[in-house]
């Protein structure tokens, strides 16, 4: 959107089989790849697979929304290559706000981690609201919410986001 106009929504995604496909599973998992090199720590590690929705993202009706994570695991660690990665695939700081990563506790960027399952509505709250803050006005009926594990959408029921 360099020089057009700004996103007016938000998708926010989950990070372990959502964006990363299982990893040694790129062979038999079509549209995936994998990213040698790249450690993925999450469910006892090994090589960083993007899943079909990471390497397409651009594609669907969020390649024109503000892009995010709100996921429980670390995402291999502060500085890792797999954030490093995994920003690519969102579109970079000009989709993501920032580069910055932060905590659900204190939520200070959208890329957050350490969101609890069952409780990701409430941290997608504090990313809106942090959003805000920021300049974007993004109504809460245009924030769209992506996550593999189904624990995690029904407490969304209410909030006005979609997930």
């Amino acid at each position: 959107f360099s020089g057009g106009p700004r996103p007016t929504c938000l998708c926010l995604f989950d990070v372990d089989r959502t964006l990363t496909a299982k990893q040694g599973q790129a062979q038999s998992c079509p549209g995936t790849a994998e990213v040698p090199g790249v450690e993925d720590t999450a469910f006892g590690g090994g090589t960083l697979v993007l899943s079909d929705l990471a390497l397409n993202l651009g594609k669907t009706f969020c390649g024109a929304c503000y892009r995010g994570i709100v996921t429980v695991g670390p995402v291999s660690g502060a500085y890792s290559k797999q954030r490093e990665e995994l920003l690519q695939a969102l579109g970079g700081p000009q989709w993501t706000f920032s580069d910055k990563w932060s905590w659900a506790a204190e939520v200070s960027s959208l890329l957050v981690t350490g969101a609890s399952d069952e409780h990701k509505h409430e941290t997608v709250r504090k990313i809106v609201d942090w959003l805000r803050g920021q300049g974007p006005q993004i109504k809460d009926s245009e924030v769209f919410f992506f996550d593999d594990n189904t624990l995690n959408t029904p407490p969304f029921a209410g909030s006005g986001f979609n997930a």
